[in-house]
């Protein structure tokens, strides 16, 4: 469920790869050529895979409970930035509502759902604008930032739409070492630069307008230098 990449179940990629396995696959990401396929399989294009398994639950008729759809409403929620991102649709809007139909607590959502940065956040995000270069590729206004610490620091995406929002930006493509590993955050409000195209590139995936990546097998630079060559070769 949500996530779909051959390489990015960690250790469970031993177990969806065996012949004796069956896998009953439900998500929202594009397809890609390194997809596994199941003998159930529902790919989606909304803004959240529990939407996909709510229309499911609404189609059989399965009861659930009042606690039951405040978790799904969460999954929604926290999968579209509260019903707000690029690739929210009216399937997400639709299902909410019919959890709000079947006794979903939406007070309770903000509990969860915390957009308030702490000290480590902050630093991180004093980090990234410092270091934050607009490029025009093919005459597009793409801007990058990249920073390091020591200790993994939670909420990347959160910091990367509050860049945008601060800078007034169009696309960002975030870089950040943390512990033994890099992570990229690539957001895009531009119909001509998909960033998955990018996440895939570096082993990750995402959708048109939202992406990210694992990275361990290339130094921060080298992320720099390989990403710069890659969105003037798109």
């Amino acid at each position: 469920i949500d996530i779909n990449i051959k390489g990015r179940l960690g250790p469970f990629d031993e177990v969806a790869g065996r012949e004796d396995v069956k896998l009953h696959i439900y998500d929202h990401h594009p397809r890609t050529d390194q997809d596994y396929r199941g003998e159930v399989d529902i790919v989606e294009p909304v803004g959240a895979t529990t939407t996909i398994l709510v229309e499911l639950i609404r189609k059989k008729r399965i009861r659930i409970t009042p606690e039951e759809a405040t978790i799904m409403a969460l999954g929604i929620y926290e999968d579209t930035g509260s019903l707000t991102f690029a690739s929210t649709t009216t399937r997400d809007f639709d299902a909410v509502s019919y959890l709000l139909k079947r006794g979903a607590h939406l007070e309770i959502i903000p509990t969860f759902i915390s957009r308030e940065m702490d000290a480590q956040q902050v630093q991180l995000l004093h980090d990234l604008l410092t270091s934050l270069e607009v490029t025009s590729v093919h005459g597009l206004p793409v801007a990058t930032a990249w920073a390091s610490t020591e200790n993994y620091v939670g909420e990347l995406a959160l910091l990367v739409h509050k860049m945008m929002d601060m800078e007034n930006l169009n696309a960002l493509i975030v870089m950040v070492r943390m512990e033994e590993r890099i992570i990229l955050v690539a957001r895009s409000r531009l119909p001509e630069l998909d960033v998955s195209k990018v996440a895939e590139e570096f082993g990750g995936g995402g959708h048109q307008t939202a992406a990210s990546a694992s990275i361990r097998e290339f130094t921060l630079v080298q992320v720099q230098e390989r990403l710069m060559i890659l969105l003037n070769t798109m």
